[in-house]
């Protein structure tokens, strides 16, 4: 058996094998090596940029955990406003009018938007006999609840998912409430499309949504106010009204981050036509040494954009990256 083994060792073919491997690579064009590297580097790179997609999720997800709780104990988080009916029935002529007052409230390096919010509704019941009406207004985080009836107080009461009131006896068919209330929210207020809305509030980055946008609508640096009319058409969705944050910049680095592998394709791109230009030869590994510096672009893009903001941390970003790799161009 050893024989053979020694045999199989001392034949020529089995020698030249590594040999034939080897003069292959060399006989392939430097232009070529460098290619397969950076397709094997931007396969090696799409690690660290999955690993950091991941951090900026799991900081947007703490973020939005602590705007929940901040919401949750000031107020109801995207309460909705619908309005009074009775026997399940809605209004016969529906306006509400709310003034918003934001406010921003602070934990660690997270923001979230508050508010409190002063609701005035006018609502018109076409009765058609004498007797007395109980009416419900679904709302349980309202405060300060005041009704008139026809001019007149009307005691009210608690429900069990939100309050009702009585309306006296009268001669007249259409009956005229006047509801006054108060309400402390976060983030957005949302409102059953019927009737005509108007809202208010000083606060200039509002957004709207729903089926319905509003058809007069003013938005300043501090204030805005926008008015809808939905003609009693309930086979819509809600109103929104967002109170938007400029604060948070996790979306815009992950709308920036599925941009990476294109942006290292360009910088290997650039680093092997300097290459060309210079006439100097770079080790690959000096190449994947310097692709690190993109990678580091977005960690620090994250780092400074909690403080600093999305625009700032930019520049600050980039203006590191080109140093670091400018001055290891320079030491190749």
């Amino acid at each position: 058996m050893s024989d053979e083994l020694q045999t199989a060792a001392s034949n020529p073919q089995n020698q030249s094998a590594p040999a034939t491997i080897m003069d292959f690579f060399i006989k392939i064009p430097p232009i070529v090596r460098k290619l397969f590297l950076i397709v094997a580097a931007l396969l090696i790179f799409q690690i660290p940029l999955t690993l950091v997609k991941e951090l900026v999720e799991e900081r947007e997800y703490n973020y939005k955990s602590v705007q929940t709780n901040i919401a949750s104990a000031w107020g109801e988080i995207d309460p909705l406003i619908r309005p009074p009916q009775y026997d399940s029935l809605f209004p016969h002529h529906y306006s509400m009018s709310v003034e918003l007052f934001p406010e921003v409230r602070y934990r660690g390096i997270y923001q979230t938007v508050t508010y409190k919010a002063n609701i005035q509704q006018v609502i018109v019941f076409d009765i058609k006999d004498k007797k007395e009406r109980m009416i419900s207004w679904e709302n349980r985080t309202a405060r300060d609840v005041v009704v008139t009836v026809n001019g007149n107080p009307v005691p009210v009461s608690k429900a069990e998912n939100g309050y009702k009131f009585e309306i006296p006896p009268t001669e007249n068919g259409k009956v005229q409430c006047h509801i006054s209330a108060h309400l402390m929210g976060a983030q957005s207020i949302l409102f059953t499309p019927y009737g005509q809305l108007q809202v208010k509030g000083a606060w200039g980055a509002p957004g709207f949504e729903g089926s319905t946008l509003p058809f007069k609508r003013q938005i300043k640096s501090d204030f805005f106010s926008a008015e809808w009319d939905f003609s009693h058409t309930m086979n819509m969705s809600n109103a929104v009204v967002k109170l938007h944050l400029p604060g948070s910049d996790y979306a815009s680095i992950t709308r920036l981050l599925r941009y990476g592998t294109l942006f290292l394709i360009i910088f290997f791109i650039a680093f092997m036509m300097a290459e060309c230009f210079c006439k100097v030869e770079v080790h690959s590994v000096q190449y994947l040494i310097n692709a690190l510096s993109p990678v580091l672009f977005y960690l620090m893009l994250l780092a400074f954009a909690e403080k600093c903001g999305f625009a700032v941390s930019y520049m600050i970003s980039t203006a590191v990256v080109i140093a670091l790799t400018v001055f290891y161009a320079r030491m190749i």
